[in-house]
């Protein structure tokens, strides 16, 4: 019997592998609760605290993952779990696949809304292109040009709130981002 998907036990975690639902290579190792947060092995001698109820609500396991055989490929190359998934692990067929992502790199970056965009690029372009620490979500490639009305939509809204305090907006900008998630993810 599967466990239900409000309860978490680290035991049963522990020494699996999961990866953020949109953060597709946002890779953490369970190691332990404290209070309210679960503290995540997130690359050599890093570690992350989450909180409980985002990590049961968006990270899953990957059943085709080996916590051991991820650990002991960490090295000066691959500081951390992302790294070591990203080019060991990551299965690249050689085709182009859509991400929605931030791209907004201009001067006014750090006192506004970063925009949001689709990219369709092989594994190689996306590397090279998209910052892997930054939301990156892979959506369903036969979806892309409803994604992209969605999104034209949500970065308008988006423009139209940009007077609002930042953390403000967060909670806001949070049910747009799971709309498009619900509807679009590519679950890799």
């Amino acid at each position: 019997m599967s466990q239900p998907l409000n309860e978490f036990s680290v035991d049963t975690a522990k020494d699996k592998v999961y990866r953020h639902n949109r953060l597709f290579y946002f890779v953490a190792i369970p190691e332990r609760i404290e209070g309210k947060e679960i503290i995540c092995k997130v690359g050599k001698d890093q570690y992350k605290k989450i909180p409980l109820d985002y990590f049961k609500r968006d990270w899953t396991v990957d059943p085709f993952l080996d916590a051991k055989t991820m650990e002991e490929k960490l090295d000066e190359d691959h500081p951390t779990l992302t790294d070591v998934f990203i080019d060991y692990f990551e299965k690249d067929d050689g085709k182009a696949h859509s991400y929605i992502h931030f791209d907004d790199y201009s001067p006014e970056e750090f006192y506004r809304f970063p925009k949001w965009k689709i990219s369709t690029l092989t594994k190689k372009e996306r590397d090279e292109q998209i910052n892997p620490y930054t939301l990156i979500m892979p959506i369903r490639d036969e979806l892309k040009e409803e994604a992209e009305k969605e999104l034209e939509l949500m970065n308008e809204i988006r423009a139209e709130n940009e007077f609002i305090e930042y953390d403000d907006f967060v909670g806001f900008e949070f049910g747009l981002i799971k709309i498009l998630e619900k509807k679009f993810l590519h679950k890799l």
